[in-house]
């Protein structure tokens, strides 16, 4: 036989590896959902995201564009920096940020009645 064969796979390495897996679906699993009604086009609406917030999806449940800024007063009046979010969605990677700041939404659509969906995991 060849050395190979002798060979046994290591088992504490094994299974670090599968805790480890383990570790980041339940990491995954703890998603929170917001939705944001905004009843009134063109009105500033506000949403904080929970503390450690490492990843999160934001999408218009109309389907209709809308805009985002991290900064109070910006987006009603399209007072710049703002970011427009076109659909699909828009999702993004935050580090280590949110253990830091608060992290806070800011959002407006020209389309009244539509409901901002976030997905927020930490």
């Amino acid at each position: 036989m060849t050395e190979l064969a002798h060979k046994k796979p290591d088992a504490e390495a094994e299974r670090l590896r599968v805790e480890e897996e383990a570790k980041e679906v339940r990491a995954f699993l703890r998603g929170v959902i917001f939705n944001v009604e905004m009843t009134v086009a063109d009105t500033e609406y506000s949403q904080e995201l929970p503390p450690n917030t490492k990843k999160f999806l934001v999408k218009s449940r109309g389907g209709y564009s809308f805009r985002l800024a991290f900064e109070k007063g910006k987006v009603a009046g399209s007072v710049a920096p703002y970011m427009t979010v076109d659909s699909p969605y828009w999702e993004d990677f935050l580090a280590s940020l949110s253990d830091i700041y608060k992290l806070m939404f800011y959002l407006a659509s020209a389309t009244a009645g539509d409901v901002i969906e976030i997905l927020a995991w930490s």
